[in-house]
């Protein structure tokens, strides 16, 4: 009987620990994803993005999408890369529109298609992305955006302002420049958050942020069909 109830405390014990760690865990969580939220907030406000979508997922437009972006980049990346504010930054992507557009179209056509060009300063929706130690995270960004035909294919993006369109990867090195107007545009904690700062690395931090907003939706969805 002793030896039951002793087997009995030691299943309590287990399951409080579980429990706990279960709750320590969602607290992390939140107050990651919190923060993150609070960050990306802070980055949209910050960064203007260039978004080309093919016309559809085929090699061939695939190369094409692949083409306009660095005819864009190789004749515009200059001009944006010069801004020393958000604002400059936005007024020449306006000023620069009917150029970006008038551009993309003659390498369609130069390539031999046919497809129509549109180019438009908004919003649009990204996932986490790497660029050498900064990570910024998903959400939704202005973006300099250029749809190619029917815009069924994958797209591409980089960051037009600050310049990071010639970074990638993980070892890549960020521009001092481009680093200062990201500390100028953040707090410093918030700086510390999208760099490689500490033991958990920045991705996954973002990560969870990611996964803890689809799981909202998913929830907010879910609701909605029941009414």
């Amino acid at each position: 009987m002793g030896g039951f109830a002793m087997n009995k405390d030691k299943t309590s014990v287990k399951i409080g620990h579980i429990i706990c760690a279960i709750c320590f865990g969602v607290i992390v969580t939140f107050v990651y994803s919190a923060y993150a939220a609070k960050t990306e907030k802070s980055l949209s406000a910050s960064v203007i993005r260039l978004h080309v979508i093919a016309n559809s997922d085929s090699d061939e437009d695939q190369e094409l999408k692949l083409k306009v972006r660095d005819a864009i980049i190789d004749s515009f990346g200059d001009v944006f890369a010069q801004n020393g504010d958000i604002e400059d930054a936005r007024a020449d992507v306006v000023s620069t529109l009917d150029s970006v557009n008038r551009l993309a179209q003659e390498v369609v056509i130069e390539q031999g298609y046919n497809y129509p060009v549109r180019a438009s300063l908004g919003k649009s929706d990204f996932p986490t992305k790497v660029y050498g130690k900064v990570t910024l995270p998903a959400g939704t960004y202005e973006a300099l955006k250029i749809v190619i035909g029917s815009g069924g294919g994958q797209n591409w993006w980089c960051v037009l302002f600050p310049p990071l369109c010639f970074v990638d990867g993980t070892t890549a090195e960020i521009p001092d420049e481009s680093k200062a107007i990201l500390k100028n545009s953040l707090s410093a904690a918030e700086y510390d958050m999208i760099t490689q700062k500490d033991e958990l690395p920045v991705e996954v931090r973002f990560k969870v942020y990611e996964i803890w907003q689809q799981s909202k939706l998913k929830i907010k969805n879910m609701i909605a069909s029941v009414k």
